[in-house]
């Protein structure tokens, strides 16, 4: 049964490389292939066996156990109860621990009293909110700037699967975000690795917190998770200044190519640590890796810098790093010692968590209790958050720009065109503007639905005059298209059956809508537009101004389509924003 212990455990997993001036980088990377650990895949097997028990456990019933047996499980609620905090998440918490343990913000910004720092993989934004608050606190005379780096909420083509749809500090800090000429975030391409580079400068903090969708196959997260890895780290020290320092999640360190990882930063930092902070759930494999005053990217010679660069030219690669006789022994042994130590920390609960499965011994349970009570008082003290900030130090003021009025009256006014190109949408996976899956049924019955409200004369956009089997980027040249040739004729124009889920199909709308006086949507899926203004010509400069973009698209790098033509924030607001949403309803669910 569960043994007494002292809760400082929990906020002492830790493991710091032991530097040797003999360690050297090779000469060139990505020549080999990569060959097994033996130690090192002997305790992955350990490890994948110990979670295989869980597979006899149902799903949700383990995980309601192992949230309520989890150490750190009331930190977060502690802390809400007595200190105002924007963005209280679990992550905000497992940073504002690691810059309390390590001196992350270096002394050459303590010193210079300015930092500017780059945070990849970052949404919703915890990282930077703990570092706001650690600033105000510890160190509030220096002069802070940041950019970050994110899959982009508001790309429509990107997965719901790896993307965390949360939009509170991005939405009101948009021109700090560096999304990439093709607006997707996705930092594992080439050029939008190189837009971020190219838009930091005097960078002395990069943070590093992403992680890909592994539940399909949880027993190789690391193989799956590394490309991301490699895409941060080459990023992080492209950017950093020297005496720099980076913090990087990393998980199990068992493959080759996560040993070739490491040896890179400990020859390029004069300090790495691992961190597992308290903060962070005792049954997985996640850690931080802090590195600690940067030698420089200068220090990397040419050639190797070159060949650094390859898994970005052609993807994943069937090559490692460095070969293993290139990696000293002693640095391996060092990463033994270290995979080692962090896993028996999480075999043990794991094993703990499955031995109190289904426990009704109540001296245990309260046990459970009285620690997590133990563990998040010991943080709140521990790390004497702040219980608030002043108002300048926010990062979303309630002043802030916001896309929703729900007060504004509608009035859709010509809007300037403001044209965004990015890479072309296949697939809709998300939208701001309801949900992405249709609904069962026809244009026939929207029409019957309708027919009595349509005019004798109309003109019409249907569902039925695209292919289900076009991309998204192909149907949406059509509807504009087509929009355009409606406006030639005299009549009013009615659209149905089109699920208008994108900024580019919504931003259409709202240019047509401005022509007439009247647009009345219904629930059914239909859109009415009818009493032609005089503007109607200028409506129609402006969709022959979108059509010449088009003719202009060229795509070097990525295929290339318009994703936005009118401010996204306009197509939010009010009545507007709300009859896109009731329309869309009637098509999708």
């Amino acid at each position: 049964m569960l043994q007494v212990e002292n809760v400082d455990h929990y906020f002492n997993k830790k493991f710091s490389f032991r530097p040797n001036s003999k360690w050297s980088l090779p000469r060139e990377a990505y020549k080999h292939p990569p060959e097994p650990i033996e130690s090192l895949r002997d305790m992955k097997v350990s490890l994948n066996a110990c979670k295989g028990q869980l597979n006899r456990f149902a799903l949700t019933e383990w995980s309601n156990h192992t949230k309520f047996t989890d150490p750190s499980s009331s930190i977060i609620e502690t802390i809400s109860s007595t200190c105002k905090v924007e963005l209280l998440t679990q992550a905000w918490c497992k940073f504002y621990e690691c810059l309390y343990n390590y001196p992350i913000v270096s002394r050459t910004s303590i010193e210079t009293r300015t930092l500017n720092s780059l945070h990849l993989c970052e949404a919703p934004g915890a990282f930077i909110s703990a570092l706001n608050y650690f600033l105000y606190a510890k160190h509030p005379w220096i002069k802070w700037r940041w950019r970050a780096s994110t899959l982009n909420p508001y790309y429509e083509g990107n997965s719901l699967d790896e993307m965390i749809y949360d939009d509170r500090l991005i939405r009101r800090t948009l021109p700090n975000w560096e999304f990439g000429p093709d607006l997707t975030g996705d930092l594992r391409t080439l050029h939008n690795h190189e837009s971020v580079v190219a838009s930091c400068e005097g960078i002395m903090l990069v943070t590093a917190d992403g992680s890909t969708d592994c539940s399909g196959d949880p027993g190789e997260q690391e193989r799956h998770v590394h490309f991301l890895h490699y895409c941060e780290v080459m990023t992080a020290l492209k950017v950093l200044g020297v005496h720099g320092n980076f913090v990087l999640k990393l998980f199990t360190m068992f493959e080759h190519e996560t040993v070739s990882l490491m040896f890179l930063l400990n020859c390029l930092f004069l300090g790495v640590h691992v961190f597992k902070p308290c903060a962070s759930k005792s049954g997985n494999s996640e850690v931080y890796v802090v590195c600690l005053d940067y030698r420089g990217y200068d220090t990397v010679p040419e050639v190797l810098r070159k060949t650094l660069m390859l898994p970005y030219g052609d993807g994943h690669g069937e090559s490692v790093m460095f070969p293993l006789d290139a990696v000293s022994c002693d640095f391996v042994r060092q990463v033994e010692d270290c995979a080692r130590l962090f896993m028996n920390w999480q075999r043990d609960h794991i094993n703990s968590n499955v031995e109190m499965f289904r426990t009704e011994d109540e001296d245990v349970l309260c046990q459970i209790r009285n620690r997590k009570e133990s563990v998040a008082g010991g943080y709140v003290r521990k790390f004497r958050i702040p219980k608030g900030i002043n108002k300048r130090r926010r990062l979303m003021r309630s002043g802030a720009s916001r896309f929703v009025h729900e007060e504004e009256p509608c009035s859709v006014a010509l809007p300037e065109l403001t044209i965004k190109t990015g890479r072309a949408v296949s697939v809709v996976y998300k939208s701001e503007f309801g949900h992405v899956t249709p609904k069962i049924g026809g244009d026939d019955l929207i029409f019957a639905a309708i027919k009595s409200n349509l005019p004798d004369t109309y003109a019409s956009i249907t569902g039925a005059c695209f292919s289900p089997d076009d991309p998204q980027h192909v149907m949406q040249r059509e509807f504009l298209s087509l929009v355009r040739k409606c406006l030639d004729c005299s009549c009013d124009i009615v659209i149905y059956g089109v699920a208008l889920l994108t900024r580019f199909l919504v931003g259409v709308v709202y240019i047509l809508a401005s022509g007439f006086e009247s647009f009345v949507t219904y629930e059914s899926g239909a859109i009415l537009f009818s009493k032609r203004r005089d503007s109607i010509d200028r409506i129609k400069g402006c969709f022959d101004e979108i059509s010449q973009v088009y003719a202009s698209l060229k795509g070097d790098k990525f295929p290339v389509d318009i994703l936005e033509v009118v401010d996204k924030g306009i197509l939010k607001r009010g009545h507007f924003y709300k009859a896109i949403s009731e329309y869309n309803k009637g098509l999708c669910r």
